[in-house]
């Protein structure tokens, strides 16, 4: 059969105008959110009891989704209430999204609607308390849980992301607007909260189609990661209030992996982090004994400052689990994921002789 040469290039022309774009190289050895979540000891530690029972880690009101001091607050119009706490909605859609539990990942959303009820036009949670601060725990917190679910691929995610995505758009704005020399101001005596904001912002960012609040978002995040990384002092220390404090040590190593994992984050950003997290987590790994008991006793603010409670600060095990299962992975040094088992175990939240692979 005789080939017609000008109808073969003519498919060939339409071939190449209308193939899809390149895709752009992702960063080599790129951890996602969804890759440092699934792992066996968060699954044995906390995945389990947030599906079975999560009123038994998180109190909140299964009718109205509200959380911790805000169950009061929805109906005492004298007690503060704080967007924060909703962001708890976030633990139970990343073990429901690592375990494909639909209802799990619903109780969380049902979480997060509580507290975009309470949203103004501005983007801003009028009436929160520690305004700046308490929106960027619930901007991270929605942000990384809608990165899980599209990651993961779970039914009717498309769905989700196109509905809370512009809610998030407009907070962010909000936190880039007239509020953020004071939310910097406030922010500047604690390290860990550039990392927090950060990465609710490149979160953010990832997911928003907006390509001028997105370029806001990466510009102004990086900023805030390259004045965390200018507090680390030598012996690793990341400090909060001027001193160093176990907790927040391993919170901010918490955030500073999770930026890790946001594919949008600059290269040099990501060589700094990468070179800086095992300094930090291994001056944290100083205040754990054998036992895995965590002495508090020089921490400049855990077990010294209230939380919204009232109730005196205590140790997050659930920031120092992930901080350190993630950095493990992130560094592959394995001594991290045993300093988190051992922390885990010291709490009663997983067997002493727990040996499951990540």
């Amino acid at each position: 059969m005789k080939t017609n040469g000008s109808f073969s290039l003519k498919k060939l022309w339409l071939a190449l105008i209308f193939a899809a774009p390149p895709a752009l190289a992702a960063p080599q050895n790129l951890p996602t959110p969804l890759s440092l979540a699934n792992d066996a000891v968060l699954e044995a530690a906390l995945y389990n009891a947030y599906t079975s029972r999560p009123e038994g880690r998180i109190k909140f009101d299964a009718n109205t989704g509200a959380v911790g001091v805000n169950i009061e607050a929805a109906t005492d119009s004298s007690k503060k209430w704080f967007i924060e706490q909703q962001a708890y909605g976030g633990d139970l859609v990343q073990a429901g999204v690592v375990r494909g539990d639909q209802k799990t990942v619903d109780l969380g959303f049902k979480i997060f609607d509580w507290g975009f009820a309470r949203q103004g036009e501005n983007g801003a949670f009028t009436g929160t308390g520690d305004d700046f601060h308490s929106t960027s725990f619930f901007v991270e917190a929605v942000s990384r849980s809608l990165l899980l679910m599209r990651e993961k691929g779970l039914a009717g995610n498309a769905e989700k992301i196109a509905f809370y995505t512009p809610k998030l758009e407009n907070a962010a704005r909000w936190m880039l607007g007239p509020i953020l020399p004071t939310g910097d101001r406030r922010n500047a005596p604690y390290t860990h909260r550039r990392f927090l904001v950060a990465a609710g912002w490149l979160g953010v960012a990832q997911l928003s189609s907006d390509e001028e609040l997105k370029k806001r978002l990466m510009g102004a995040a990086n900023e805030r990661i390259e004045d965390g990384l200018k507090q680390l002092r030598e012996d690793g220390t990341m400090p909060e209030k001027d001193g160093y404090d176990a907790n927040y040590q391993a919170v901010s190593a918490l955030f500073m992996a999770r930026l890790l994992s946001n594919e949008l984050l600059s290269e040099e950003q990501r060589a700094a982090l990468r070179e800086a997290l095992p300094k930090v987590l291994n001056r944290a790994a100083q205040s754990v004994d054998a036992s895995g008991e965590v002495d508090l006793s020089d921490s400049s603010r855990t077990a010294n400052e209230t939380g919204r409670s009232g109730a005196a600060k205590k140790l997050d095990h659930r920031s120092w689990a992930q901080a350190y299962i993630f950095g493990g992975k992130i560094t592959g040094n394995a001594a991290h994921r045993e300093t988190a088992k051992k922390v885990l175990a010291k709490r009663g939240w997983l067997a002493a002789n727990f040996s499951g692979s990540p």
